[in-house]
């Protein structure tokens, strides 16, 4: 890192991304393929100016993490925080 301020984002999105996985799903092929299953994440909508929690249902975005269910990715929220949640969403 060029910065000291380079290195402390860097470490606060590695944090972020760790809480994140801790509460994620990773969905096998199969389930990939089930179109029956919901494939829920995280995302800002800069529209709304807002975190939204919203689903695929075959579609895999690539560096996305996935959850389960939406309970899962509220206690992620709440775990990581909306402030950091959002500045992280707004920067990846």
């Amino acid at each position: 890192f060029l910065t000291k301020e380079e290195a402390k984002n860097y470490k606060e999105k590695l944090e972020v991304e760790a809480i994140l996985r801790k509460y994620s799903y990773k969905f096998n092929n199969e389930e990939w393929k089930d179109d029956c299953i919901s494939k829920i994440y995280i995302a800002y909508d800069w529209n709304n100016v807002s975190i939204e929690i919203d689903y695929y249902l075959t579609w895999k975005m690539q560096g996305t993490i996935y959850f389960k269910n939406e309970d899962d990715a509220n206690r992620a929220i709440l775990k990581i925080g909306i402030n950091r949640l959002t500045k992280y969403l707004k920067e990846n």
